[in-house]
């Protein structure tokens, strides 16, 4: 309510009595934790009110911080909750998700470091004969005939004396 640091051994009835009577001064409790190294403010609530005025002190304060609810408006659980867990780690927060999956025979998977390893998926540059063919450009029909074109020799070149054909009969062809 004071902006300031507090014991939470005073965290008692008296104090949420007060903090329902009295004004709550957030945005200078967020500059404090702000100043005093604070990077990650969670908001344990039903719905998230708060995430918004703490982003935008945030954003004021020129400070970096990530911000984020537990649950949401009916997307309670826990599914919702691991999501906001997720969007933790995926914003630099620590999650320990050794304890968050005990128990759940959960395991870590390599995955690849690029999507698309040892495949080149690009189309190759146009010539001048092209260009010049397209006249002021191409048209999206003929970038997507062209895209298709490309896919399908590559396909072709890939599959190409590893499909048989059977006949109804069940004789190959």
């Amino acid at each position: 309510m004071s902006g300031e640091l507090v014991d939470t051994a005073g965290l008692d009835a008296e104090y949420w009595y007060r903090n329902l009577r009295q004004t709550v001064e957030l945005e200078a409790t967020t500059r404090t934790l702000l100043d005093t190294g604070h990077g990650v403010f969670i908001e344990v609530s039903p719905h998230p009110v708060l995430t918004l005025p703490v982003q935008q002190t945030v954003e004021a304060a020129d400070a970096q911080a990530v911000v984020v609810g537990t649950l949401r408006r009916d997307e309670g659980g826990l599914e919702r909750f691991l999501t906001s867990a997720a969007e933790l780690h995926v914003n630099g927060a620590t999650v320990d998700w050794r304890k968050v999956f005990a128990g759940h025979r959960a395991r870590r998977v390599e995955l690849p470091t690029y999507a698309f390893q040892r495949q080149r998926y690009w189309l190759d540059a146009l010539s001048a004969a092209e260009v010049a063919a397209a006249g002021d450009g191409l048209s999206a029909d003929a970038v997507d005939a062209r895209f298709w074109e490309a896919w399908s020799a590559r396909i072709w070149r890939r599959w190409r004396g590893r499909w048989r054909w059977r006949t109804r009969s069940g004789s190959r062809r």
